[in-house]
């Protein structure tokens, strides 16, 4: 499969809606206000991620011998450090990996769980839910297992020790990194009064109480040391010894209920993958509580689609594109909770009745109203018993939050890694604290962010069905996350590894990356770099119904009033922004004729591709 290289130049010609027949004359329209980049190429190894300094950490251990999977752990440290907002060990993290000499995808949840003490009451104001308390401060702390995912992918897969692979990241905790302008504006114009109220993490990310300007060097030795503690005396200093000790004292000493013995519960879980196939490919992702399975719904569905009937970013385009979207959110939502707490489908989303079932109910040219639900794949695939009827959409309520002026909608992000070596062993994993600098406390002096994993939960009811909701909280449960990584093969080796941030816009803005490769024969760059929509808020409490679509395709041919006239309520122009809006994705893809890789690194944040 060759790819068809395009020009770059600026364009509104009708070469923007080409359809999947003219692949080959797509010109992707650049405007000069969102520059743009060529994809990376390599033939050895590659790491993309949202921090040049990240990237290049994970390259540098790959130049020292190491493999795909230390590089992964290097990279993903150096994003505790340089990122911190998004990530951290005590966030969660769900990775596919593939280990070139065994030739198999495997799939590892070292998700966020529940501590025992946290029951639904807590988090109810006059006997109705107060989101507010789950959003940030003690009682949205859980129990976060990513630090415990880093150390299983170096115990199984790595060549190398987590002291070699924490060494990039313990430089720049202790010496510091310069913040660049994304983080100083989103910092400061998501959570202003954030440092205020939470002075033990202003006294390392906000001096005097302020969160700081662009270039400003920030330090976290803090977490430096509590990762050469691990180093030195390994992961039970987390979860049992002396960190964890620090980390429960702060949190009950804050009015949380973490206990020791919730900590030495947590343990990482080794799964096997979702897997169904597109096309020639095989497709791979990782299952409930993770999201893949949403964003491999919607690209099933879109296997059984003639896209040679429809232009690209046509209005008619987006309206199938997004009733494709919304189904296999509903899906989510109605299905994506722990499976050990609750009815968990996995791949019955993905069998090729369940998806005829789901096309069954799109009306091409036509907006759903109000609420997509779920449907119900135990019943078609004859798990249950029963005649099945696809649900009816429920009109739109808005969902009002407590204390909306302080919680923004969009109030956070997450961030993904995808490395390939020159042996061909890959991995594709997402990591997150929750929303910015999750539950915006450090825990005692440990420098570790705690999450608010808590605000991904339901309490009892959905806001998105209006019944009892399959992913209500419950102690010593893991909540579902919006966290999606992906892996292709084809003939057994690497072809793509996908995966992105932007809590509920994750899904769909992986799935519009894929198909702008795969059906539009887009460079990876271009991929995740070409015009999106999204469909629905970026949390699934708002239970949001709005369409947002990017200026490049929304102010194209007329396609907002046609939208419109489809039904949609879509966000106006003077309401809608570039960054942030669409999610974002990361990608490579690997030509099965030469080997060679390329890689493509979101723009619309500080998206980054590393070779060698």
């Amino acid at each position: 499969m060759k790819l068809k290289w395009q020009s770059v130049a600026f364009t509104v010609t009708a070469a923007l809606m080409c359809s999947v027949t003219s692949a080959d004359a797509w010109v992707f329209k650049r405007y000069d206000q969102y520059p743009q980049r060529n994809a990376a190429v390599s033939q050895n190894g590659m790491v993309t991620a949202t921090s040049p300094l990240a990237t290049a950490a994970g390259i540098e251990i790959m130049k020292k011998g190491g493999n795909a999977f230390d590089a992964a752990v290097a990279t993903a440290l150096m994003l505790n450090a340089t990122d911190p907002s998004m990530c951290g060990p005590m966030g969660a993290a769900f990775f596919t990996l593939f280990p070139a000499k065994e030739g198999k995808v495997v799939a590892l949840d070292a998700g966020t769980m529940t501590p025992l003490g946290m029951t639904p009451d807590l988090y109810k104001t006059d006997g109705k839910e107060d989101r507010s308390k789950m959003l940030e401060g003690p009682l949205s702390w859980t129990i976060g297992g990513a630090l415990a995912g880093y150390i299983a992918v170096l115990e199984k897969y790595g060549t190398m020790t987590f002291a070699q692979v924490s060494e990039p990241a313990i430089y720049y905790l202790e010496n510091g990194f310069p913040m660049s302008q994304h983080d100083a504006e989103a910092w400061k114009n998501g959570f202003p009064d954030v440092p205020l109220l939470f002075p033990n993490l202003a006294r390392v990310f906000a001096k005097d109480a302020t969160w700081q300007e662009a270039g400003t060097v920030i330090k976290n030795p803090e977490l430096a040391q509590t990762y050469r503690t691990v180093a030195k005396e390994g992961i039970d200093a987390f979860y049992k010894g002396s960190i964890a000790k620090e980390m429960v004292r702060y949190v009950q000493e804050q009015g949380g209920y973490w206990t020791m013995d919730d900590l030495a519960a947590y343990k990482v879980q080794w799964k096997e993958p979702l897997k169904m196939t597109f096309k020639d490919l095989d497709v791979y992702g990782v299952p409930p509580p993770a999201s893949s399975m949403t964003w491999m719904q919607m690209l099933k569905m879109a296997e059984k689609v003639d896209w040679s009937k429809f232009q690209l970013h046509s209005a008619e385009y987006v309206n199938m594109m997004t009733e494709i979207e919304r189904l296999a959110h509903a899906d989510s939502y109605g299905w994506g909770g722990d499976p050990m707490f609750s009815k968990s489908t996995g791949d019955l989303t993905l069998t090729d009745k369940y998806i005829a079932s789901q096309l069954e109910r799109i009306v091409p040219g036509k907006a759903a109203p109000g609420k997509v639900q779920p449907g119900d794949p135990y019943k078609v695939n004859g798990v249950t018993t029963g005649e099945y009827t696809p649900p009816a959409p429920l009109p739109y309520k808005e969902v009002k939050l407590a204390l909306r002026e302080r919680f923004p909608e969009y109030p956070g992000q997450t961030t993904h890694i995808n490395v390939i070596d020159k042996d061909g062993n890959a991995v594709s994993f997402t990591h997150t604290l929750g929303t910015y600098f999750g539950g915006h406390d450090l825990l005692g002096n440990t420098g570790v962010i705690a999450n608010n994993a808590a605000n991904w939960d339901d309490l009892e009811i959905s806001h998105w069905t209006e019944a009892p909701s399959n992913l209500a909280m419950k102690p010593g449960a893991r909540n579902r996350w919006t966290l999606c990584p992906g892996m292709m093969l084809k003939d057994g080796k690497v072809f793509m590894l996908v995966g992105g941030s932007g809590a509920d816009s994750t899904q769909p803005a992986v799935f519009q990356a894929i198909m702008n490769r795969l059906q539009w024969n887009m460079n990876p760059q271009d991929a995740v770099s070409a015009p999106r929509h999204l469909y629905g808020d970026m949390r699934h409490y708002t239970a949001g119904t709005k369409l947002q679509v990017e200026p490049e395709i929304r102010d194209t041919n007329d396609v907002a009033q046609k939208l419109v006239d489809m039904g949609y309520d879509l966000v106006p122009a003077s309401q809608t922004y570039r960054v942030g809006t669409p999610g974002y994705a990361l990608m490579i893809w690997v030509d099965p004729e030469t080997n060679t890789r390329f890689g493509g690194a979101e723009t619309r944040i500080n998206g980054h591709v590393s070779v060698y």
